[in-house]
């Protein structure tokens, strides 16, 4: 991504090479070539994410923000959940879905973090919590009870991190950041 920026190669017309290098490597090549590293599967399906991100972000004016789009692909996502069109759709639809969900107007979700922005911390404390979780647990624990057991001590971390280290820290950002240029955000529309 470094060097696609630096290059001027990051731009509306080429951000398909990258995506459909890591769609052919996570739909067709790793299978076809018998891969079965859970590394170099990971890279080509988040590297998929990663770049479908960015071209959403490249075209973010273009794209139509609707609530009913978001609907029809939740939909598609339970109609094709463990079918063999599942992975496209889940790769087409997770990427709109979560940036729809980062910028729609919903009353309930605005008021999620008026105790503060715990997204980072439950980003980066969530991971030893689980790894704990599995050792202590073992693995066959599954992903439910693993969500679910680990939640809260993330989210009681992560409270704590944001309140005791990040808002101060951006506190002191703010005396050197220049403002945000305008537009950066897409437009939402319900």
């Amino acid at each position: 991504m470094l060097a696609m920026g630096l290059t001027g190669i990051l731009n509306r017309r080429l951000i398909a090479l990258p995506i459909a290098f890591f769609a052919v490597g996570h739909f067709w090549l790793v299978g076809w070539l018998g891969i079965t590293s859970f590394l170099v599967q990971n890279i080509f399906q988040l590297g998929l994410f990663y770049y479908a991100g960015s071209a959403i972000y490249l075209y973010r004016d273009s794209i139509p923000w609707r609530g009913w789009i978001a609907g029809m692909l939740v939909l598609a996502l339970v109609l094709t959940f463990h079918r063999p069109i599942g992975p496209v759709v889940y790769a087409v639809a997770l990427p709109y879905l979560v940036i729809y969900l980062a910028y729609a107007p919903l009353p309930w979700l605005a008021r999620f973090g008026k105790y503060g922005d715990f997204s980072y911390g439950m980003y980066i404390y969530a991971f030893p919590f689980q790894q704990l979780t599995v050792y202590l647990l073992g693995h066959e624990i599954g992903i439910f009870w693993l969500t679910l057991i680990s939640f809260v001590p993330t989210l009681v971390l992560a409270a704590l991190s944001w309140h005791l280290i990040e808002a101060p820290a951006m506190k002191l950002k703010r005396l050197f950041a220049r403002p945000a240029p305008a537009g950066t955000a897409p437009e939402i529309v319900k």
